[in-house]
């Protein structure tokens, strides 16, 4: 009898008490989780701000040398993702650069010091390099390397408000911040002004 009794007084939880606790995890997950999404994507950003950062410097660092801003990113140095020893190629969420139409332009430079489309200089003494600054990926741009969900930022099409001239410039990084996002943008230009064009948060 004794045995019975203490049985019948530990009593286990109710099958509505278990659905409401189900229920309670529900809702604190609807809203944790999209918050939580939503700042990642914010962290993501810093990634842009960082490249753009990165790349005023090193056109501020050619002009101060050579009297000209260059679309050849490669030369100056920038490298969004480089590799060190012993692991891959760091990940990055943005493409970054300018694209092919800025690259390309015609008006950088001043007699004979520069070639025709901000890619490179002459320096004096040196043989052109024209031909390792061709407009393209790793060279004027880089492509995002990691996806969110399943869009990949592809700079050949994704780069957008890029302009260069032999005393302006505006470098774009874009790239996709959430699954269900749009594209977002951030642009630099020559007086560290970085504008955001579009917001991968909508």
């Amino acid at each position: 009898m004794f045995n019975i009794s203490k049985l019948k007084s530990q009593e286990g939880f109710t099958l509505i008490e278990l659905m409401v606790v189900v229920a309670i995890i529900g809702i604190l997950a609807a809203v944790a989780v999209p918050n939580y999404q939503k700042y990642q994507a914010k962290a993501r950003q810093a990634e842009a701000k960082g490249f753009l950062s990165a790349m005023y410097t090193a056109e501020q660092t050619q002009y101060s040398e050579q009297t000209t801003y260059s679309a050849c990113l490669a030369a100056l140095g920038f490298d969004p993702a480089p590799v060190t020893a012993g692991s891959s190629r760091a990940k990055q969420y943005y493409a970054v650069g300018f694209d092919d139409g800025a690259a390309k332009g015609s008006a950088c430079g001043s007699g004979a010091s520069h070639n025709g489309d901000c890619q490179y200089t002459t320096y004096s003494g040196d043989t052109p390099q024209g031909a390792q600054c061709a407009a393209g990926q790793a060279i004027t741009r880089w492509d995002s390397l990691d996806t969110v969900g399943t869009k990949l930022a592809d700079a050949s099409k994704n780069l957008t408000g890029t302009s260069l001239t032999y005393k302006t410039f505006s470098i774009a990084s874009s790239g996709f911040i959430t699954p269900a996002g749009q594209i977002d943008t951030w642009t630099v230009n020559e007086n560290k002004g970085i504008v955001q064009l579009s917001n991968g948060l909508q």
